[in-house]
């Protein structure tokens, strides 16, 4: 089964088509005589107030003075946060606010510390996918199973009882794609691809025709707890890719079974867990790697809170992500912070945000750490936020280190 992206990734990804609207900060125009640009959004549809209605944009330097702000719009998609003057600094800190009107719903900050000025976070979307939703299948043979998994080029879906078959209905499919079938039964595995035509919304897929033995990759992790996923496209340059499932093992050897049928790029997924770190990376290319692979850098955390928090980070990444949240019911917070190696900043003070979150949510004492987590990805570039990371990037190699 596809994972449910983590809040923070849905953060970056509410938007689907772009609209042309802008918004500049709150001191100057975009046309003020010497005006620096600090940072541009870009969002689709609505923007960010599609997803929370109350959502502040802010901009500060390294010792938490707002630089600019703005609040966003219904509507508008794109922002330019500037400063009157020429800002002399090469770094900032920008925050994304999210106040929800139900206060049971929690504040999120989203903050990016110490990246470099100029920088645009663009989440945008590419462009729409053809679709031909809904797509309601069935099925032809259906006895008893220990696992079905299906996917098309746009949804994937494992059941393991023949009563959850009502989960394959309103499916979608791009108009190029097949419908890959794969059972596990009697401790045999069997698939095929199945061809749809375009525009159809009732699909019959005959079990009984899974008649292909999948090849089978047997792999070793350097810990346990381990997981496979693989992607594949047909066409490397399309959005559209198939799921292939994912695998877990409680040990640190599994056998992933995948189509023998060729595609011109795979995404492969591993995970493992290790001195109680989360090892997790993606593989982009052209085949499915025979070995796990492994991340080198390491941190040691100090402190419980957003008040007394520290870290020290040996060996090479691109940018950290640390993540606190409210340690009571009175103070519904998440704070994810980034910020890229090159900034060397570790300081997570928050700015003083009374003006847009109650004083009391804003304890730092009663912020506790969450998780902690470290990130290499090929061919990083630290102005383009937000960031790439594994549970949602398919497209770039990726390496990752998490945990308390």
């Amino acid at each position: 089964m596809r994972k449910l992206l983590l809040i923070l990734l849905t953060l970056s990804a509410f938007y689907s088509c772009s609209k042309k609207n802008d918004v500049n900060g709150t001191n100057p125009t975009a046309n003020t005589p010497q005006a620096d640009t600090l940072i541009t959004y870009k969002f689709s549809g609505d923007g960010i107030s599609g997803f929370l209605p109350n959502a502040y944009l802010i901009a500060t330097d390294s010792t938490g003075n707002v630089l600019s702000e703005v609040k966003t719009k219904i509507g508008t998609s794109i922002y330019k946060l500037y400063t009157p003057k020429p800002y002399p600094n090469a770094r900032l800190n920008v925050y994304e606010v999210d106040v929800p009107t139900d206060p049971s719903a929690g504040v999120i900050i989203l903050g990016y510390l110490q990246i470099k000025k100029g920088s645009t976070y663009d989440a945008s979307g590419s462009s729409a996918t053809s679709s031909n939703y809904p797509l309601n299948i069935h099925f032809k043979n259906a006895s008893a199973f220990d696992n079905l998994s299906l996917s098309t080029d746009l949804r994937a879906n494992s059941i393991s009882n023949i009563t959850d078959t009502i989960y394959y209905k309103s499916f979608d499919y791009s108009d190029k794609s097949k419908v890959w079938v794969q059972i596990q039964k009697n401790n045999k595995t069997l698939y095929n691809f199945f061809d749809i035509t375009k525009g159809i919304h009732d699909f019959t897929i005959d079990l009984n025709q899974c008649i292909k033995v999948p090849q089978v990759k047997n792999l070793t992790a350097p810990g346990g707890i381990f997981s496979m996923t693989v992607y594949a496209k047909a066409d490397k340059n399309s959005a559209q890719e198939y799921d292939f499932g994912q695998i877990y093992s409680l040990y640190n050897t599994l056998s992933y079974r995948y189509p023998t049928e060729s595609f011109e790029q795979y995404s492969t997924r591993t995970s493992y867990q290790l001195n109680d770190r989360q090892y997790s990376f993606v593989n982009v290319g052209s085949t499915i790697p025979s070995q796990v692979d492994t991340y080198n850098a390491s941190f040691k955390n100090t402190g419980s809170s957003l008040a007394d928090y520290k870290t020290a980070i040996a060996g090479p990444y691109d940018y950290y992500l640390a993540n606190f949240i409210g340690k009571t019911i009175n103070n519904n917070i998440a704070i994810y912070l980034y910020s890229p190696s090159a900034a060397n900043y570790t300081n997570y003070k928050l700015p003083d945000f009374s003006k847009y979150i109650d004083k009391s949510v804003l304890d730092p004492t009663q912020i506790v750490f969450q998780t902690f987590g470290l990130y290499q990805v090929n061919g990083f570039n630290e102005s383009k936020l937000p960031y790439k990371i594994q549970n949602s990037s398919h497209d770039v190699n990726i390496k990752a280190v998490e945990g308390k």
